[in-house]
C-alpha cells in the first residue's frame, strides 16, 4: 500500500528491517493511550468529573510509548546526525511534556513554566522536522522516519496546547 508521499522512482524493494509482527504491536501499543486521550477529552466536553485522571493517564502513556517507540526506531535504521538529534531531542520534549501534565494534574505552580517550554521545544522540533522532512524527501526510507515522527510531535503538542486548565 503506497503512502500519499511516497515517490514511486524511488522505491525500492527492499526487505523491510523492522518485522511486520513488531510493528503492528507497535502500532497497537501506541493506539490504547491515544484511544485514552480520545476518550479523556470525550469526557471533558461531556463534562464527565473524571476527564482529567482519564486524559492524564493517556497523555503521559502516550509520551512514554512515543519515547520508547523514537528509541527503539532510532537503533533500528541507519540514519544521518539529523535524524539522530531530532530524535534525542524528541525524546526530551516528550520526557518535558509527561513532567508539563504530571504538574498540570496535581495543580503545582511549576505547571504553567513547564508547559510553555514545551510548548516552545515541541514548536522548534515540529519546524525542525518538517525542514528535515522537506530536505530528505527525494531521499528513501528517510521518509517513513519523518512521518512518524511528526505524527508523535503533533499528538504530543496537541495534547500540551490542550492543556488540563
Amino acid at each position: 500500500m503506497k503512502e500519499p508521499l511516497d515517490i514511486p522512482d524511488i522505491e525500492t524493494n527492499e526487505e523491510p528491517s523492522v518485522p511486520k509482527k513488531q510493528l503492528q504491536i507497535s502500532l497497537l501499543l501506541e493506539l490504547i493511550p491515544l484511544a485514552l486521550l480520545a476518550v479523556g477529552l470525550l469526557m471533558s466536553y461531556r463534562g464527565n468529573q473524571n476527564w482529567r485522571l482519564v486524559f492524564s493517564l493517556g497523555a503521559v502513556l502516550t509520551a512514554i510509548v512515543f519515547l520508547v517507540n523514537n528509541w527503539i526506531l532510532l537503533w533500528q535504521e541507519n540514519y544521518k546526525n539529523l535524524e539522530i538529534v531530532l530524535s534525542v531531542f524528541s525524546s526530551l520534549f516528550f520526557l518535558i511534556a509527561i513532567y508539563a501534565i504530571y504538574l498540570q494534574f496535581f495543580h503545582l505552580e511549576q505547571a504553567h513554566f513547564w508547559s510553555r517550554i514545551g510548548r516552545v521545544i515541541g514548536l522548534i522540533l515540529l519546524l525542525g522536522t518538517a525542514l528535515g522532512f522537506l530536505l530528505r524527501l527525494s531521499k528513501p526510507g528517510f521518509t517513513a522516519f519523518y512521518r512518524r515522527l511528526l505524527a508523535r510531535l503533533l499528538v504530543v503538542f496537541a495534547v500540551l496546547i490542550k492543556g488540563l486548565f
